[in-house]
């Protein structure tokens, strides 16, 4: 299994987008056998979409990212857990010994998009009665 960590600034990055760099381990038998470093300069969602599937990597630990990012992530088969500004030595103690959650299915896909949220029937223009 490989496993990215995205980093910011020495911590594990709040969002995806805002990495510096890409921690990616592999992972057999429940212990870390390899370790690499990669610098993220990367443009848009996309790149970092296809360098993760590129890379063959499984897993992403991250504090979050962009909602259509996430869902793309989730629909690419790769697993997004929750790991925002622990440092990655920690995070990755914490996934081998499987404490790390997975980020909400609700905060990757929302039931709530915001927006203004309209009356059934109105007030025609008359304003409300009392």
């Amino acid at each position: 299994m490989k496993l990215g960590i995205a980093v910011f600034r020495g911590l594990v990055a709040p969002r995806v987008d805002f990495s510096e760099q890409l921690l990616i381990y592999e992972i057999e038998g429940g212990s870390v056998v390899l370790k690499n470093t990669v610098n993220l300069m990367l443009n848009n969602y996309f790149e970092i979409l296809s360098f993760l599937k590129s890379e063959g990597i499984n897993c992403v630990i991250c504090g979050g990212g962009p909602r259509g990012f996430l869902r793309n992530l989730y629909f690419n088969g790769i697993e997004i857990l929750n790991g925002g500004f622990l440092t990655p030595e920690k995070a990755i103690d914490l996934f081998l010994s499987n404490q790390l959650a997975p980020l909400s299915p609700n905060f990757a896909f929302g039931k709530n998009r915001g927006g203004r949220r309209r009356f059934r029937k109105g007030f025609g223009g008359k304003g409300r009665k009392k």
